[in-house]
């Protein structure tokens, strides 16, 4: 994978005035297949220097990841990082099921 497109929301791009967004919106585009990743890994496909910052920030505001702890063949430990979907999706449900014009906005 060479290059993520991300979603265009034109002037109502809820991110605009976040300077960390675009890095958010990039790791969640790559992490949304469900597979396990690692950090050199997100760095490399989602092109933002410190992706772990980026998965910390996006904890704190809802997003759900499964950690994992892996060991290459030269014995060197590394961590796995998941968006768990299910998890995140129910953080982020529309709280007044009244309104038909509700939408799942990740990006808020």
């Amino acid at each position: 994978m060479s290059h993520i497109e991300l979603p265009d929301y034109g002037e109502n791009d809820p991110c605009t005035p976040n300077p960390v967004a675009y890095a958010q919106k990039a790791i969640f585009a790559v992490m949304c297949c469900g597979d396990w990743f690692t950090v050199r890994q997100l760095s490399r496909l989602a092109k933002v220097s410190d992706p772990r910052g980026n998965i910390r920030t996006m904890i704190e505001r809802g997003y759900r990841f499964q950690k994992m702890w892996d060991t290459n063949e030269h014995g060197i430990r590394y961590k796995l990082y998941r968006l768990d979907m299910e998890q995140t999706r129910k953080n982020f449900e529309p709280k007044d099921t009244d309104k038909k014009d509700n939408q799942l906005n990740l990006f808020q």
